[in-house]
């Protein structure tokens, strides 16, 4: 029986034996909602890129989840206001 990241055994090919790591997610390349996920993953992981490097020595400044939280939610607003501002700043550029 294959590995799979989720599901019940019985979506698996019996003898055939995944060793690729997209067999091993969460989601696996077979679920139904692999091919909507999968586009958002890029997004997710270049935000928790550009976060890491925002933090002093790879740790968070905050002590305990609710400061956390603020922090990340200040940086995603931060980040969605710079976004806004190119936008109208191309915009303006385009129109001229």
């Amino acid at each position: 029986m294959g590995v799979s990241g989720s599901g019940p055994a019985d979506l698996t090919v019996p003898g055939e034996r995944h060793t690729t790591p997209e067999h091993v997610r969460r989601i696996p390349p077979g679920d139904l909602d692999f091919a909507c996920l999968y586009g958002m993953r890029n997004d997710a992981e270049s935000f928790n890129s550009s976060f890491k490097c925002s933090l002093l020595v790879d740790r968070a400044s905050g002590v305990g989840w609710c400061r956390q939280l603020f922090d990340t939610l200040g940086y995603v607003v931060l980040r969605n206001s710079l976004a806004w501002v190119r936008l109208e700043q191309s915009s303006t550029a385009q129109s001229a």
